[in-house]
């Protein structure tokens, strides 16, 4: 599903690679994570730099769909990511009680942007406050990223 702004943007741009596959991220096929990195200071989407150029598929999606980084964008995303701050702050504050637990998972659930999976699969995991909680508080760890993976399933249509 694509939203209608988005769509616009596409339009006839439809870009694919030397054996005509698609080098747009399709979200419901495809962790989008594997191809872009989110730069958790601003919010700023971009392209993975691979071994020596940019990830094909994060470099023609960026480009095509530029409202990715328009700037009401980039401050939602900047918002979801100090809210996983915040959230996981106070469960590591309270050594990962039921409440402090239940408001990290109402942050992936209402996390309109994906954000978990980067903290939970890619290079989120690494900052430190994510490495402390997996380290120290394994089980709420696990939950996270177990929620974190299924809000990234595609929904049955």
């Amino acid at each position: 599903m694509i939203c209608p702004e988005c769509n616009r943007m596409k339009s006839a741009r439809f870009p694919v690679d030397a054996a005509g596959d698609p080098l747009l991220i399709d979200p419901t096929r495809e962790d989008p994570w594997a191809h872009l990195i989110l730069d958790t200071k601003n919010g700023y989407l971009s392209a993975r730099f691979l071994d020596d150029d940019f990830d094909p598929k994060g470099d023609a999606t960026v480009d095509v769909f530029s409202c990715v980084n328009h700037e009401a964008v980039v401050e939602g995303r900047r918002r979801v990511v100090t809210r996983y701050y915040e959230a996981v702050d106070v469960l590591l504050e309270a050594k990962a009680d039921r409440n402090s637990f239940q408001k990290l998972v109402r942050e992936v659930r209402e996390d309109e942007y994906g954000i978990s999976g980067w903290f939970a699969f890619h290079e989120g995991r690494s900052e430190e406050r994510f490495s402390v909680m997996r380290s120290e508080h394994q089980s709420a760890w696990r939950r996270f990223a177990t929620e974190s993976f299924r809000s990234q399933l595609p929904v049955a249509r």
